[in-house]
C-alpha cells in the first residue's frame, strides 16, 4: 500500500462496508509492497486487525500473495453460498 490518503480513506470504505454487508468477506490489500514508499506493513496489519478483516500485502510486478488473494476470496465466497442455501 502505498499513498497515505489512499489508506485513510480504507477507514471509511471498511465502515461502509461492514454497514451496508454485514458478514461480507472483507479484504485490505496493500498493493505494491514492492515499492520503497510503502505503508509499513505492520500499520496495515494493526488496521487490518481493528476492523477484523483480512490482510494481503501484495505485488503485481513480483507475482506476491496474488493468486493466494483471489483463491481466498474466492474460497469465502463459495463458503458464503454454501450456507446461504442452508
Amino acid at each position: 500500500m502505498v499513498g497515505r490518503e489512499s489508506f485513510k480513506d480504507t477507514v471509511f470504505w471498511i465502515n461502509e462496508v461492514q454497514y451496508r454487508s454485514p458478514g461480507a468477506s472483507i479484504f485490505l490489500v496493500g498493493a505494491k509492497k514492492d515499492a520503497s514508499h510503502v505503508i509499513p506493513l505492520s500499520t496495515q496489519l494493526q488496521q487490518a486487525s481493528s476492523f477484523g478483516v483480512t490482510h494481503y500485502a501484495c505485488s503485481a510486478h513480483e507475482g506476491d500473495n496474488i493468486h493466494e488473494m483471489f483463491a481466498d476470496a474466492l474460497k469465502k465466497y463459495l463458503k458464503r453460498q454454501r450456507n446461504k442455501k442452508r
